[in-house]
């Protein structure tokens, strides 16, 4: 334990003090068998700190310090199997990598861990054992888990069916501004889980989690917008929010904006989509 901070603060001092060097003199450290050396120099390398980009070199210091039982090297080396880093995508060795750390811990190795027990990835399909991961790691105050385990209560995965209980988590994860847990919360106050129904709270969150990126919210503020849910009806605004979705991904937004199409004409929608285009610009 104590040799293992040391470590760390040996490795948070080199990156303070040597800066462009960093990865440099961090290799040094890595080749000597530091394991927290050689899990932020992973870092350096999927990240292109210092060096170039190189998600298989970076997998290989992961693995190096993984292997020496480093529970963010454990965890980063999951992460690449899971997300195809470096590596294919292999469930069955993310799995095993996140069982290692998150019986340390880790937060993120928790929910990671959660998530493959409620969707099988590497393991079979157990929600109770979702569950208990997710709120460990809730517990500890981790925004996705803290959704992970709102949807559990929400769909009665491991858990009985509790709106109630799904909307604190929710308000838990929205509290950190976790864009995904906001659009959850949007859907309790439109459907009336857990809450009063009320429409113009919808509203309110959706734009929140829509303002982050997420097509799926903005497909649900073209319909707040199409039938008056929440504001006004404005089929201008509904086109605008339908047309973003479809260029975050959302299918319906994309079905939606083809539908509604048919009431304006062509330079009306160009209009409309150059308002939406310049929304973008100003925020990415």
């Amino acid at each position: 334990m104590r040799r293992n901070l040391l470590l760390v603060i040996l490795s948070l001092l080199i990156g303070t003090l040597l800066g462009a060097s960093y990865s440099e003199e961090l290799r040094e450290l890595a080749e000597s068998g530091d394991s927290v050396a050689q899990n932020d120099l992973g870092l350096c390398y999927e990240d292109g700190e210092g060096v170039d980009p190189d998600p298989e070199e970076a997998l290989y210091w992961y693995r190096l310090s993984a292997e020496e039982g480093y529970v963010l090297g454990q965890f980063n080396l999951a992460r690449c199997y899971f997300h195809g880093i470096g590596t294919e995508e292999d469930y069955s060795e993310a799995f095993h990598w996140f069982s290692l750390a998150a019986p340390q811990g880790h937060d993120n190795a928790q929910n990671y861990l959660g998530v493959c027990y409620e969707k099988g990835y590497g393991v079979d399909i157990d929600f109770q054992e979702a569950v208990r991961w997710y709120r460990l790691s809730a517990d500890q105050g981790n925004k996705w888990a803290q959704n992970n385990l709102g949807t559990c209560y929400h769909n009665g995965h491991g858990v009985d069916v509790d709106y109630e209980a799904a909307l604190a988590f929710y308000h838990l994860s929205a509290d950190q501004d976790y864009y995904l847990a906001q659009y959850n919360i949007g859907i309790c106050y439109e459907n009336g889980k857990g809450v009063e129904q009320d429409y113009g709270q919808a509203f309110e969150w959706y734009s929140l989690s829509a303002e982050q990126g997420y097509g799926e919210a903005m497909n649900a503020l073209g319909i707040c917008y199409e039938y008056g849910q929440g504001v006004e009806t404005d089929l201008e605004q509904a086109y605008i929010w339908y047309y973003l979705a479809y260029l975050f991904e959302s299918a319906d937004g994309e079905a939606n904006m083809s539908y509604l199409a048919m009431e304006f004409t062509e330079e009306e929608i160009v209009d409309l989509e150059g308002q939406a285009d310049a929304w973008l610009a100003e925020r990415w």
